[in-house]
């Protein structure tokens, strides 16, 4: 069946806002669907709102506004109706020439040029209109009226010159420069009613996005537009964020991201370029009255039967570094939750090898190794791969972690979680760590944190960090028993909590299997007092057999 308007209609797709959403109305785009596929775009209030408000017209029916700004947090559409803008000009104005400009060459296909081509494949009005012969891989053309749009990458040696009609840099806040952009901008300038249009979340204080709005809102420049929508909170963003965005999914963002990364990306606030990544009353919590080094008994004591497991991190400074820096050698517990929750990690040991020397770190490791048996250690990589033979020669289960942002983040991101669920826990005899610890900083660079800070020293703090991380992949249960061992010739065993019932036998006076699960529970209720469970329910659901289970048969 052929796709075809009226003269009026195509008529009122020119008149300004109003003509934007005649044409929303007639061509019905498709947009991807957050369910999958594409679906037709229905504008929601924020989003008239913005489309109204950025094409209002001078009297002489001129565009007011000649740079467009969207800045909305992630998943807000920005892009989405970016391209819808570009497509409803490319369609209803003769001679365009629109260039899509992507933050990198990586992106050149991966973003505002690629859902305005599949926007076009996947809409018939549109795929009609246009031909889909002329939606090529770079560049989509609308030959009838002389139309262009292409992509290209912020290399701007091939854009000096060229006589642009709209211009569109997507993501600014991640571009290395803003230079593209400004070269971009400067090729609008002797055509009427061109338009710069940017859609990008938050960036820094300063940044080229920044001075946009600080020219609009001070009317120096009362060519530009920019409407930024910003959250206070998590609770306003589960309250006014649109539809599409999952609630569960913006509650999981918030615990797994850095506070200024979340606040950047998903409340779209604009934060300070540097920021502490422990916050003083999280350090504060951390803090114990634990003796250094923490001896295996004490350790006992304190995971009061629970599941633990050892490992160490070392951080390796030059010997005379001129900044000061220091070797440290860090073990930590990672010791399994009494109520099932995520695992508790108690620093055990925390040295300063003077003069970075191999043989005080090899005696470092080897004590603590003695002491509590290493299950891993890190080492850094920096000035320290002699350590990293040596452990392997030594037969220590160890690996060299080189500190690139692609480790960093993810080992922060987990300590720093862990600090601000108060599940990490330090000796109070550590002042050093703890004034670390407080002055630790790191700083978004383009989207991503970059971590600590020339000013202040930091070896304490990552060298915690490597411990922590040498643990990341052993899952603890609560409590474990080696084996079940029953010689119980009883025709009721198979009553018996430790096989398949639910019972606690006559036989479990003389059973050790039975006390060593008693005493586990004993303590289980000593450090969760609330905790109403069984001894059964308690071996079911918080103790695992790692070996074997043996019984004798009646």
């Amino acid at each position: 069946m052929a796709i075809s308007f009226t003269r009026a209609q195509v008529h009122n797709w020119r008149d300004g806002a109003d003509g934007f959403f005649h044409w929303l109305n007639d061509v019905k785009p498709r947009v991807p669907s957050s369910r999958g596929g594409f679906e037709v775009f229905h504008p929601v209030d924020f989003q008239v709102s913005a489309v109204r408000d950025a094409l209002a017209r001078k009297e002489n029916g001129d565009w007011r506004y000649t740079t467009l700004a969207f800045s909305f947090p992630r998943r807000h559409s920005k892009t989405t109706l970016m391209a819808l803008l570009v497509l409803w000009r490319f369609t209803t104005r003769a001679t365009q020439n629109i260039v899509c400009m992507a933050t990198s060459e990586r992106q050149i296909t991966a973003t505002g040029f690629a859902l305005v081509r599949q926007i076009v494949l996947n809409s018939p009005a549109l795929l009609h209109m246009v031909g889909k012969e002329n939606v090529q891989q770079y560049r989509i053309t609308y030959p009838e009226l002389q139309n262009s749009i292409r992509t290209v990458s912020c290399n701007i040696s091939g854009i000096y010159g060229e006589k642009i009609t709209v211009a569109w840099m997507t993501e600014l806040h991640a571009a290395q420069s803003e230079e593209p952009m400004q070269v971009l901008a400067s090729s609008l300038g002797d055509t009427l009613n061109s338009w710069m249009l940017i859609d990008s979340t938050v960036d820094g204080i300063g940044g080229p996005l920044h001075r946009l709005e600080q020219l609009a809102e001070s009317g120096e420049d009362e060519t530009i537009f920019v409407r930024r929508i910003e959250y206070a909170d998590l609770a306003e963003a589960l309250e006014k964020s649109p539809p599409w965005i999952r609630r569960d999914w913006l509650k999981s963002r918030k615990a797994q991201l850095l506070p200024a990364t979340f606040e950047t990306q998903h409340l779209n606030r604009r934060t300070a370029a540097t920021n502490s990544l422990f916050a003083p009353e999280d350090i504060a919590a951390c803090r114990e009255p634990l003796p250094l080094p923490v001896e295996k008994i004490g350790l006992e004591a304190w995971a009061a039967g629970r599941t633990w497991l050892a490992g160490g991190g070392l951080d390796r400074a030059y010997f005379g570094s001129l900044h000061g820096d220091k070797t440290i050698w860090t073990s930590v517990a990672k010791v399994a939750s009494a109520d099932g929750g995520e695992p508790h990690y108690v620093v055990l040991n925390q040295k300063n090898i003077l003069g970075s020397m191999a043989t005080g770190i090899k005696r470092a490791i080897l004590d603590d190794g003695e002491r509590y048996g290493l299950h891993n250690v890190v080492i850094e990589a920096y000035n320290a791969q002699d350590i990293g033979i040596w452990a392997q020669e030594s037969n220590i289960p160890a690996e060299l972690v080189h500190a690139t942002n692609t480790a960093q983040t993810p080992a922060f991101l987990e300590f720093h979680r862990i600090v601000k669920e108060h599940r990490l826990h330090f000796s109070d005899k550590l002042e050093g760590l703890e004034k670390e610890m407080g002055t630790f900083l790191y700083e978004l660079v383009n989207g991503s944190p970059r971590f600590g800070s020339d000013k202040f020293h930091d070896d304490r703090v990552y060298s915690l960090c490597w411990a922590i991380y040498s643990l990341r992949q052993n899952e603890l249960a609560a409590y474990t028993l080696p084996n079940i061992i029953c010689d119980s010739r009883s025709q009721y065993g198979r009553f018996c909590y430790l096989r398949t019932g639910d019972s606690i036998l006559n036989c479990s006076k003389m059973c050790p299997t039975h006390a060593k699960v008693q005493g586990m529970y004993l303590q289980h209720r000593k450090s969760n007092i609330e905790s109403d469970i069984s001894l059964p329910d308690f071996f079911k659901n918080c103790v695992k057999v790692t070996g074997a289970r043996l019984f004798s048969s009646f």
